[in-house]
């Protein structure tokens, strides 16, 4: 009888230390908290790196110098080509109206030729006698070694002093004159296109996430489009602390893995980046095999380049011929050709590559990111509730 209130005792004590047990093993574990910060793009532009002596013989022709070429090579005598080329010298001093001056614009414009006919030299760039124009020269430029190679056209980044850095689309256009800048000094070119878009289009976010930003380790490196431009004060500076809605449509939402070392952050898996600007201006943004590094600043801002693999005909329309020759890149077809000349990657079957290596540099101020959907939901219940 002993006994067996002994065994009785035991699994009553047992079953009390596994009831006792219970609440532990439910208890929710500790979440930890990841830290945010979101950021909106002020500056976007080519990372480029121009120095003397890139360009051999120096940069392209300007379009005077460059149209008395293509005019030649229509077919016109040199008295001809004298006559057209004061006339257009002279619409461009401040004579308007000239009727010389519109003819060299008029040639220029239907300067390709298909079947013997003229055609609109912007639309059919292919169909224009190929100018020839120089590519850069130089070893110096900012980017990302995408292939894992260094071929003959590789840069070397002036800041990582990574070597087969491959940033084609500065070998294409450094030797544009209204191209040619740094990063602390931006070519005009682009100046003026940025410069409409950002007043314009929607803002382009950047969020990082982990568990402390401050410490190296794994982060989530995140891009979205905004509903909103981007906000601006009094002196033309962008705003900082500002909330912006993100657009809710997925195409314009990218998250990629990241890690943070030494204060630089960079995209481990390399996927791809769409982002929408204003079409009026400029395609979808399109990337492949994007890699990034950003930096932050004292002031709380970040700056860093963004590169990968572009469809170069895209770059093609957005510089030349949605914009004008002259005003923006000069020889409009010049620059197809080279951009055909210089693309490394996503060849066809007979060789031609459509993409080209490329390489960004971005500024961006400390924001809000806020959900669209969530922000229109409290908006309406707060008018409902009558706040």
């Amino acid at each position: 009888m002993t006994a067996i209130v002994a065994k009785i005792t035991a699994r009553i004590a047992r079953a009390v230390l596994v009831l006792m047990a219970v609440p532990i093993l439910l208890l929710p574990r500790a979440v930890t908290a990841l830290e945010t910060k979101s950021f909106a793009i002020y500056w976007f532009g080519p990372a480029f790196n121009s120095h003397d002596g890139d360009c051999e013989g120096g940069p392209n022709p300007y379009l005077d110098a460059q149209y008395a070429a293509n005019l030649a090579a229509l077919g016109k005598t040199p008295a001809e080509i004298e006559v057209l080329m004061k006339g257009y010298l002279g619409e461009n001093a401040g004579g308007y109206g000239n009727a010389n001056g519109h003819s060299v614009r008029d040639l220029m414009a239907y300067r390709g030729r298909i079947d013997g006919k003229p055609v609109d030299a912007y639309a059919h760039p292919a169909a224009v006698v190929d100018p020839k124009l120089k590519a850069l020269s130089g070893k110096s430029g900012y980017g990302f070694n995408l292939d894992g190679g260094n071929s003959p056209d590789a840069f070397t980044d002036p800041e990582t002093g990574e070597t087969g850095v491959n940033n084609q689309l500065f070998r294409a256009l450094g030797c544009f004159d209204s191209m040619r800048g740094t990063l602390q000094h931006a070519p005009a070119s682009w100046a003026f296109i940025w410069s409409k878009l950002r007043e314009a289009a929607p803002a382009w976010l950047i969020t990082l996430s982990s568990e402390n930003l401050s410490a190296d380790g794994a982060v989530t490196i995140t891009f979205d489009r905004a509903i909103d431009p981007l906000k601006f004060d009094s002196q033309g500076n962008a705003w900082t602390d500002v909330t912006y809605r993100i657009d809710p449509d997925p195409r314009s939402h990218h998250e990629f893995r990241g890690w943070r070392k030494n204060g630089i952050f960079t995209i481990t898996d390399h996927a791809s980046l769409r982002l929408l600007q204003d079409p009026l201006f400029t395609p979808l943004f399109k990337l492949e095999k994007t890699h990034l590094r950003l930096t932050m600043t004292a002031d709380g801002t970040i700056q860093g380049i963004l590169g990968g693999y572009q469809p170069w005909s895209d770059i093609y329309w957005m510089l030349g011929a949605l914009h004008g020759e002259g005003s923006i890149m000069g020889d409009v077809p010049g620059t197809y050709y080279l951009l055909r000349r210089m693309a490394d990657a996503d060849p066809d079957a007979s060789g031609q590559n459509w993409s080209i290596s490329t390489a960004y540099y971005l500024q961006a101020v400390p924001g809000f990111a806020v959900s669209a959907v969530a922000s229109a939901s409290q908006t309406a219940k707060n008018q409902t509730s009558g706040h």
